[in-house]
């Protein structure tokens, strides 16, 4: 996992099973990213052999954070010693959002000297991707892969795009997806900007930004394709390259 920063651009998120860990405050950090209204288990098994006997005593409290403010969004749980020493997970139903919220889950054992401990995660609006949605409205996206995979995300998420690729037709940004030759594939065709993903990864992932003959080119190499569906670091993340593809103050002249 790995949090990319590139000038004058959005921060680009490359996540593994939705894992990456970004700040909540000076003490906590959330790791965990999940799209509203799912049940999550999450794992507290290490937290618990910390607390050893005093576990007798567990209290989970799951809170949302609004603003400098923590809401409660369920009774407290107590659990007993053989609870305590069998459970693995806590069942953890996300709220449904407007914006990404930080749900935390704390696991104190009261009246004792054992600090309480904060599993933090992330909840984000299952419209995640209308930014993008709306931009391909008022633009023309054209799609090139030959696998399908970013083709069947786009007509799942009733994303529009144009699936031919042709030098007739002028297009805002070309999204090209493992393409074995992408300068041969975009010479003589009409477009703004160019998105060229290459999902293996030799070395750590890279983005570059350059501008050629007035049209800009992004030159991406992350795995994104596998997650797209269920990760909303990964759909971050594509909306983050096309801003960049589109943005003229992102790129170098190359």
């Amino acid at each position: 996992m790995l949090l990319i920063g590139l000038a004058g651009s959005p921060a680009l998120v490359v996540a593994q099973d939705n894992e990456v860990c970004l700040p909540v405050d000076d003490e906590i950090q959330v790791c965990k990213h999940y799209f509203e209204g799912n049940s999550i288990d999450l794992p507290v098994r290490t937290v618990l052999d910390s607390f050893g006997p005093a576990c007798e005593h567990l209290v989970v409290d799951v809170l949302q954070r609004q603003g400098v403010m923590l809401v409660d969004l369920r009774e407290p749980q107590k659990f007993n010693a053989k609870q305590c020493a069998t459970m693995n997970s806590v069942v953890v139903d996300l709220p449904d959002v407007r914006s990404e919220v930080d749900v935390l889950v704390r696991l104190s054992i009261p009246e004792s000297t054992h600090a309480p401990e904060v599993i933090a995660v992330r909840v984000y609006p299952d419209n995640l991707l209308e930014p993008l949605r709306k931009f391909a409205t008022q633009h023309s996206l054209v799609v090139f892969d030959q696998e399908g995979e970013l083709m069947n995300f786009f007509d799942r998420n009733e994303i529009d795009y144009l699936s031919r690729f042709n030098k007739t037709t002028e297009v805002s940004v070309a999204l090209l997806v493992n393409p074995t030759d992408p300068e041969r594939l975009l010479e003589g065709r009409g477009f703004q900007s160019a998105v060229i993903l290459k999902e293996q990864v030799f070395d750590l992932p890279q983005v570059r930004a350059v501008l050629t003959n007035g049209r800009r080119r992004v030159y991406v190499e992350m795995p994104l394709m596998h997650d797209l569906h269920t990760s909303p670091l990964a759909q971050k993340a594509l909306q983050d390259i096309i801003h960049l593809a589109t943005n003229p103050l992102s790129t170098h002249r190359g």
